[in-house]
């Protein structure tokens, strides 16, 4: 006959493998949401790269890590035309080739026509 104590122990036992289960499966969701993200970003990049190399105008493109230029914490100034490049600061230019590359060292050089130019491309290119 089983006491109280083995069933209780029992039930531990169960309760213990069912939360390793579900931690497991918490992982491999995180891991297929990650995945999912990574696609959609490289899809809406795909899609504005398609409107800014076929249209005069262009659509903003997403920095690196998703997020957009002109919305917070960036709030930097749109760049609906490329002669718009021009007209921004040395500050802001620098924040775009931040977004734009992150985790390279911004080109320092006359009249931030390096940083420009990696903007322009950036906008360009998916």
């Amino acid at each position: 006959m089983t006491t109280i104590p083995d069933s209780i122990y029992a039930l531990s036992v169960k309760l213990d493998r069912i939360e390793k289960r579900i931690d497991e499966t918490k992982s491999e969701i995180n891991a297929r949401l990650d995945k999912i993200e990574a696609r959609c970003l490289r899809l809406e990049r795909l899609a504005v790269f398609n409107n800014n190399i076929s249209h005069d105008r262009f659509v903003i493109m997403p920095f690196a890590d998703g997020s957009l230029p002109t919305e917070p914490p960036h709030n930097l100034p749109a760049i609906k035309y490329d002669f718009e490049l021009s007209k921004l600061s040395e500050a802001d230019s620098i924040a775009y080739y931040q977004g734009y590359y992150p985790g390279k060292e911004v080109p320092r050089g006359e009249n931030n026509q390096q940083i420009l130019v990696a903007i322009l491309e950036a906008m360009r290119s998916p």
